[in-house]
This record gives C-alpha cells, sequence and structure tokens, in this order.
C-alpha cells in the first residue's frame, strides 16, 4: 500500500484495529479496557471494597479503583445540577416549550 490514502480510508482502516492496537492505546489509554476487562475491575474494585468495609480499621486507607478513567475518576459520576424550591421547578415547568420539527422522529424523511 502506497501513495496518497484519504482520511476516511485510513479511519476506516484504524477503526478495524483489534482494542489493544497500541496506535489506538497511545491516543486514548482508555482503549486498552476492553467491555470484558472493565467488567472484571468493577467487580475485582467491589470486592476490594466489600472487604476495606467489613475488615478495615479506622485510619485504613480506602483500595485504589482499577480500570478506565470513568471508573476510577472522583468526579465522572457526578452531574453538575442546579438546586430549585417547589416554586421554582412549577415556575420553569410551566414554561412553554419549543416545539421540536425534527421530521424523523416523527416518520418523516
Amino acid at each position: 500500500m502506497g501513495g496518497e490514502h484519504s482520511a476516511a480510508h485510513i479511519a476506516a482502516l484504524t477503526a478495524q484495529l483489534p482494542a489493544g492496537a497500541r496506535i489506538r492505546v497511545c491516543e486514548s489509554p482508555d482503549d486498552r479496557w476492553t467491555s470484558e476487562l472493565s467488567l472484571l475491575a468493577l467487580i475485582a474494585n467491589q470486592l476490594n471494597m466489600l472487604l476495606y468495609m467489613f475488615g478495615a480499621k479506622k485510619g485504613d486507607k480506602k483500595p485504589a479503583l482499577i480500570g478506565p478513567s470513568w471508573m476510577t475518576d472522583a468526579n465522572s459520576g457526578k452531574v453538575d445540577a442546579q438546586v430549585m424550591t417547589i416554586d421554582q421547578l412549577r415556575a420553569e415547568l410551566a414554561k412553554p416549550r419549543r416545539a421540536q420539527h425534527d421530521k424523523s422522529a416523527v416518520g418523516g424523511e
């Protein structure tokens, strides 16, 4: 394979690479975590947490989490939310909503 290749051709070839390919892992380290490995890491994290909860002494550190960044990042599960009272919520819900003009959602073309 020599010569010039389009970006679409290179993207198509890259998409076919296995999950642990070095070129994919250097772009995103989370790509080395397949769904099977992520599930195993989740199980290991839960078992470590159970052992910590039932056997830890005061002052012991929590076990370190293993897995992809979405699993080990402390802020990944938090959602930014705005606190409002019931009256504020009712006022927000009472505001007129804009109609969605997406024909594909209605079955059009």
